[in-house]
C-alpha cells in the first residue's frame, strides 16, 4: 500500500532544482548539437532516453528507506571490491583500459558502484566512531583505507581520474566532519613528503594529464587540447554566450 507520508515529507523544492538543472542541460545540449544535423539529434534523443530512465529509477528509490543501506554497507562494499578484482582478471578491454564487465546486452563499469559503496561504507564507519565529531589518526587511517582500496584497484585498470575522485571525495568527507590539529599536521606533512614518491610511480600518461591540467599550453594538440578549446569557447561566448542555436 502506498504511504501518504511519502508525499507529505517529500522535498519538492529539491526535485524542482533537479528538473531545472536537467532542463537547462537539455536546452544547452540541443543548442550545442544543432549544427551537427541528424548526428546532433541522435545525441539529444539519447540524452532524453537516459533522463527518462533516471526519472524512473528516482521514483523507485523514493519508496526505499535509505537508512537500510547502513545494514548492508559491508556487503555492498565487499561486493564492489569483488567486482573491481573481477574486472582486472576477466573484464573487457576498450581503448587500452580494462574497465568493463558485460552483463547480457549491457556493459557495466564496477568503478561506478565503487563510488557509491565507498561513500556508504565510509559514512557507516565514521558514524560509529566514538571520537565523533573530531577524529584522530587511529580513525583517519582506517577511514582512508576504506577509500584507498577501491581507488587503488581502479587505478590499475587504469582509470586514474575515477580513482583520484574517490580519494578526494573520501578525504573531503573526513575533513568536513572534523579532525584534530595533530592529525591535520601529520596528514599534510605526510602528503608533502610522499608526493615525490607518488609522482615517481605514476604512469607517463597520468603525469601528462596533471601537467596539462596545470599547464595546458605545454601540449596544445594532445592532452591540453580540450582545456584550451574550453577557454576559447568561454572567451568567444563570454558570460551570456552567443545565444540559443548560435553556437559554433
Amino acid at each position: 500500500m502506498f504511504d501518504r507520508r511519502l508525499l507529505q515529507n517529500f522535498d519538492w523544492f529539491f526535485l524542482l532544482l533537479i528538473l531545472m538543472i536537467v532542463g537547462l542541460g537539455l536546452i544547452n545540449l540541443y543548442s550545442a548539437t544543432f549544427p551537427l544535423g541528424k548526428g546532433g539529434q541522435k545525441i539529444f534523443h539519447r540524452q532524453i532516453y537516459w533522463f527518462c530512465i533516471g526519472v524512473g529509477v528516482f521514483l523507485i528509490m523514493t519508496t526505499f528507506d535509505y537508512h537500510n543501506l547502513e545494514r548492508f554497507a559491508y556487503h555492498i562494499y565487499i561486493f564492489s571490491l569483488g567486482l573491481l578484482i573481477f574486472v582486472l582478471l576477466k573484464g573487457k578491454v576498450y581503448s587500452g583500459s580494462q574497465r568493463w564487465i558485460s552483463v547480457f546486452c549491457f556493459n557495466f563499469q564496477p568503478s561506478e558502484l565503487a563510488k557509491l559503496s565507498s561513500v556508504i561504507m565510509l559514512a557507516k564507519f565514521l558514524s560509529q566512531s566514538h571520537r565523533y565529531p573530531y577524529f584522530g589518526l587511529k580513525e583517519i587511517w582506517k577511514a582512508f583505507l576504506i577509500v584507498a582500496l577501491p581507488a587503488f584497484l581502479i587505478v590499475q585498470e587504469p582509470d586514474f581520474g575515477t580513482g583520484l575522485l574517490i580519494l578526494l571525495v573520501g578525504i573531503s568527507i573526513i575533513f568536513f566532519l572534523g579532525i584534530d590539529l595533530k592529525a591535520t599536521v601529520v596528514l599534510v606533512g605526510s602528503f608533502l613528503i610522499s608526493s615525490p614518491i607518488i609522482w615517481y610511480f605514476l604512469r607517463d600518461y597520468q603525469k601528462r594529464r596533471i601537467i596539462s591540467f596545470l599547464f595546458p599550453e605545454s601540449d596544445p594538440l594532445g592532452s591540453g587540447y580540450h582545456i584550451i578549446q574550453s577557454k576559447i569557447a568561454i572567451g568567444a561566448g563570454m558570460f551570456l554566450g552567443k545565444g540559443f542555436l548560435k553556437g559554433t
